[in-house]
């Protein structure tokens, strides 16, 4: 939504939004900033507004569906979301990615540890609120028995940066990978950041508990069929190629993939798939308040990013 100046962030903190419910009730909502004005003291420009809300009763499936958004301030809360998606993230090595090598080495790390750890400082918080919490993390992969000699390993694998959303009050999350092969070699005595040249792979695969299931955004012919390893079961997003033969990774190049991970029932199941494939999400529309003034849209010249 678009906003005139001086909307958000408030001068005593807290959240301007409330959302009118189907039922008549006010949701407190979550706001972030999208994008701000030229000038720090006017504050964003452009904001998402994020509340959980109940579908109306009697919706036929794929009707769009409007809420009305209420400036009424109030104070911003933590993300309640479900007891098992809080016990899974608080698990070390709960949620891990790792990779082999052309010789068949295997790299790893976990992703989640940074949050996790007190001492963690390689995570950035992009949302935090009373609707949806997303923590960005960066780690490399790194060999968990190295080698030396002609089949050496290599300083690390690619890197990953992981984006893990929680939501409230769902035993689901959704997580955002960006995969790549652009380590800068800054630091000459760590060798996590070595710069890699080509970089030939055989596979990158997710672990996750048995009791958890991995749910693509989009069909993707390189997704492997998940296989169980003792207490895990690994998913693997980029498969082995027949034949022995190796997928590449350029040096400066990424690629991407968007999951969720949902514990293994069907509500829960249905309710990331809807989450993947965006069903809650929304855009100011055109029109007027009650009191004929125009909504803040882009079609009102008075916010931001007119037309």
């Amino acid at each position: 939504v678009p906003v005139p100046r001086g909307v958000f962030p408030l001068e005593e903190g807290g959240a301007p939004f409330h959302v009118l419910d189907s039922d008549g009730t006010l949701v407190p909502a979550q706001v972030e900033t999208v994008s701000r004005y030229p000038y720090d003291a006017d504050g964003a420009d452009v904001v998402e507004i994020l509340a959980r809300v109940h579908r109306p009763p009697d919706t036929t499936p794929g009707a769009r569906l409007e809420y009305q958004v209420i400036t009424h301030a109030h104070r911003a809360t933590d993300t309640r979301e479900g007891a098992l998606v809080r016990a899974l993230l608080d698990v070390p090595r709960a949620l891990v990615a790792r990779g082999t090598d052309a010789f068949g080495h295997v790299y790893a790390a976990d992703l989640y540890e940074d949050v996790r750890l007190p001492i963690g400082d390689r995570y950035r918080v992009l949302r935090a609120g009373v609707a949806a919490t997303t923590e960005a993390t960066h780690q490399m992969l790194a060999p968990l028995a190295p080698q030396s000699g002609p089949q050496a390993t290599l300083p690390h694998l690619m890197g990953v940066h992981a984006y893990v959303t929680r939501y409230r009050d769902e035993e689901f999350l959704t997580l955002d990978l960006r995969v790549h092969n652009a380590a800068s070699g800054l630091d000459p005595l760590v060798p996590l950041d070595d710069a890699l040249q080509k970089l030939y792979f055989g596979t990158i695969e997710l672990e996750l508990p048995r009791e958890w299931v991995l749910l693509t955004a989009e069909p993707d012919p390189f997704l492997g069929a998940p296989y169980d390893e003792g207490a895990k079961r690994v998913w693997p997003v980029v498969a082995p190629l027949p034949n022995g033969a190796l997928h590449l990774l350029p040096q400066m190049g990424q690629f991407e993939r968007r999951f969720a991970i949902a514990h293994d029932d069907p509500e829960t199941i249905a309710h990331a798939r809807s989450a993947l494939r965006q069903e809650g999400l929304g855009f100011a529309t055109r029109g007027e308040n009650a009191g004929g003034f125009a909504l803040w849209s882009w079609w009102n010249e008075d916010t931001a990013r007119y037309f």
